[in-house]
């Protein structure tokens, strides 16, 4: 069994800077793609990462909230980025970061009211 055997909980989408602090080495910049209550994927060059590195992860909401700063160990890698496990499994600040995340994906997303074109209207008021 590996670690995408076993993963908690649905992953979410997420568009987000992150940043790594890995002991010893200056801080990086990554970009979070998607999230659960367990875990995170960064895309991040993970060569410059070793496995099971045991780092805190920084998620840089948009807008004037806080940074979510977690402890982490990265579990795999891939081409693409590294994927992060949680030290706590579903903690707070992560849960309540994501719910913000989905609302305002939800609100910029097809569910938006957007106004009808001027042209649209008959004329007369109709």
């Amino acid at each position: 069994m590996n670690y995408m055997d076993h993963r908690c909980g649905v992953r979410h989408p997420l568009r987000l800077l992150a940043r790594l602090h890995v002991p010893g080495r200056v801080p990086l910049l990554a970009q979070a793609r998607d999230a659960s209550l367990g875990g995170v994927f960064l895309e991040v060059r993970p060569s410059r990462l070793p496995m099971r590195a045991l780092l805190h992860v920084e998620l840089l909401p948009h807008g004037d909230a806080p940074p979510v700063r977690l402890a982490a160990m990265i579990v795999r890698k891939t081409t693409e980025g590294v994927a992060l496990m949680f030290d706590d499994f579903a903690p707070r600040p992560l849960s309540r970061l994501l719910r913000v995340e989905s609302y305002n994906r939800d609100l910029s997303g097809a569910h938006r009211w957007k106004p009808v074109p001027h042209h649209h209207y008959r004329k007369g008021g109709h």
